[in-house]
């Protein structure tokens, strides 16, 4: 039954975003239907939330146990006293897909709670976007909850001095962490509604 109705919401909310002048009144239609909302609220692990937002609906799907988040991981900027260049991170950007999502840059296998599933280099914003799968249960609530909401990568630079400046060049990913405070300012989640360095190098967190 959960697979039904997920592919039946799935099957609205394009129908919604392809005729929107109408949008308002077949949510508020799609979500007074008898036949639908009981199947909806016994969904509690694979559907999260539906909600009314600008006449569209959001969905939190997770699938079993798991939670889909997005974001921006990293932008061109100088983060910790280092530049990161736009030419760099549009280099490197692939290589943060398939990496561990942690706890606070943690190294400790207990603290791997997902993984990044997609990135993407956004030309026009020079950042890199995100998506990963969050697999703890814990977390997960955290997230929902809004008390979770930025991100940080962890990345080993060829740390250069170029005129007097600290730029990143050669960027390899190795993960990204779930944090409260990254350096990097726009690093962060999409909303869910309902470290150190050498002069030569090193392992960067921002």
């Amino acid at each position: 039954m959960a697979e039904l109705v997920i592919k039946e919401i799935y099957e609205f909310i394009n129908s919604v975003e392809t005729k929107k002048e109408d949008s308002k009144e077949m949510i508020e239609n799609f979500l007074a239907n008898n036949s639908v909302t009981p199947k909806i609220k016994s969904l509690s692990r694979q559907l999260e939330h539906i909600h009314l937002s600008e006449f569209k609906i959001h969905q939190v799907l997770a699938e079993g146990s798991n939670l889909r988040i997005s974001g921006i991981a990293i932008s061109e900027g100088t983060w910790n006293g280092i530049f990161y260049p736009a030419e760099e991170l549009e280099k490197a950007y692939i290589g943060l897909g398939n990496k561990p999502l942690r706890i606070d840059h943690s190294t400790s296998t207990r603290d791997i709670v997902g993984k990044v599933i997609k990135s993407t280099w956004i030309v026009p914003k020079k950042w890199i976007e995100f998506e990963a799968i969050v697999t703890d249960g814990d977390i997960i609530q955290k997230l929902l909850n809004n008390l979770i909401e930025s991100v940080s990568v962890g990345v080993l630079i060829d740390n250069v001095e170029e005129n007097g400046v600290q730029i990143a060049r050669n960027l390899e990913f190795k993960e990204l962490s779930l944090v409260d405070d990254p350096a990097c300012k726009d690093a962060r989640i999409n909303p869910i509604e309902n470290g150190g360095n050498d002069q030569n190098g090193g392992s960067q967190r921002n």
